[in-house]
């Protein structure tokens, strides 16, 4: 998977792209994760202190009257879905900002805001793959697709090139960054090797919009690259 700083980088790009500015971006973390604590920090950093808040405290009240605000969901899915969709339902034009392991329930998000009924919202969630994101990964997709009549997640491409990798590493001696990342079939484009150790390869961003009733789902978007 991609380091997560990457996943903090993209969705600030996207926080830019829509224009969400300090005094209207507001930070939810969830306080017993040490990953969600180091986005709180990133948050705190470069946007605001007093609009950071702990899931188990938020309320809508702390969102006040700031009109078409932006909303950074630091939670994992599970804890963030009740809140999405009172956020969707109940604010005004909201811009809902998720990540971490958002990307693998792009299904259930999708589920989720079939129901919404309220026009004006975007949601946003960063990911590090997607089916068209190469060649070898539309066919990956496809062949998936054929035989259990559903689309791979993101994990699914995460756990093949592991695994290609893990072969590849315990059958050769060759192991050097370059063989890998060109011989191998992955379905990932590999850059080089992170800060954390993680192969380096570019962030995509999952978007889900609604506009005048009518349901847009556009995967990938690619953000300006912010780094």
């Amino acid at each position: 998977a991609a380091p997560w700083t990457y996943q903090w980088k993209t969705t600030k790009a996207s926080f830019e792209k829509e224009q969400c500015t300090p005094e209207k971006t507001y930070g939810v973390f969830d306080s017993k994760s040490n990953l969600y604590r180091k986005y709180r920090e990133f948050f705190k950093k470069e946007y605001s202190q007093s609009a950071a808040f702990d899931i188990s405290n938020f309320s809508l009240s702390d969102l006040g009257a700031v009109q078409k605000p932006c909303i950074f969901l630091a939670v994992n899915f599970s804890q963030a879905e009740k809140i999405l969709s009172l956020i969707l339902t109940q604010v005004d034009s909201p811009k809902v900002f998720g990540l971490g392991d958002w990307n693998y329930y792009s299904g259930e998000i999708k589920k989720l805001i079939l129901g919404i009924k309220k026009p004006g919202w975007k949601v946003y969630g960063p990911t590090g793959w997607s089916p068209s994101v190469t060649k070898r990964s539309k066919s990956f997709t496809d062949k998936i697709k054929a035989k259990l009549n559903y689309a791979p997640s993101p994990v699914a491409a995460y756990t093949y090139d592991a695994m290609t990798l893990a072969l590849h590493s315990s059958c050769s001696k060759n192991t050097s960054f370059d063989t890998l990342s060109r011989s191998l079939p992955l379905l990932r484009k590999y850059k080089g090797i992170t800060e954390t150790n993680n192969f380096d390869s570019d962030m995509l961003m999952i978007s889900f919009w609604k506009r005048n009733l009518r349901y847009e789902r556009i995967w990938p978007f690619k953000t300006e690259n912010p780094w």
